[in-house]
């Protein structure tokens, strides 16, 4: 009876330290889940803060794009104006350059004009002067 006794004794203290070890086994398995608890939740925050992230970062990917937008369309618009005033300052050096070549003309055909005149009025000069003498006797 006293071996069964001792043996019992035995056999409950290794319960005993087997369920200590089942204890200090479940605590360290209750630990484990509380930092899987914690991270979880961490990665959960982090989740949430990289979708926030992600929609500030395409709000402001949009806005400067629609800046951008707005700044090609202001480009061209000064483009389109700048090509139109050049168009009109090369149309405007053209017509100048017409009409100046047209005054060019009128004033070379008026020169050419006046010497044909000059000539004419020269010899008509001389024509006289021989009238003149033919009739007075007068010669120079």
């Amino acid at each position: 009876m006293q071996t069964e006794l001792a043996l019992l004794n035995q056999e409950v203290a290794g319960l005993h330290r087997v369920v200590s070890e089942i204890g200090g086994k479940m605590d360290v398995v209750i630990q484990m889940q509380l930092q899987m608890q914690r991270l979880q939740d961490r990665s959960d925050r982090l989740d949430t803060e990289v979708r926030r992230s992600q929609e500030s970062n395409e709000r402001a990917i949009a806005s400067i794009r629609a800046d951008l937008d707005s700044a090609f369309q202001v480009a061209h618009g000064a483009r389109d104006l700048a090509t139109r005033w050049l168009n009109r300052c090369v149309g405007g050096f053209a017509v100048g350059a017409v009409l100046f070549g047209a005054l060019q003309w009128f004033v070379l055909r008026e020169i050419t004009d006046y010497k044909a005149a000059a000539g004419r009025a020269s010899e008509l000069e001389r024509q006289v002067q021989r009238l003149e003498c033919t009739v007075t006797g007068k010669c120079k």
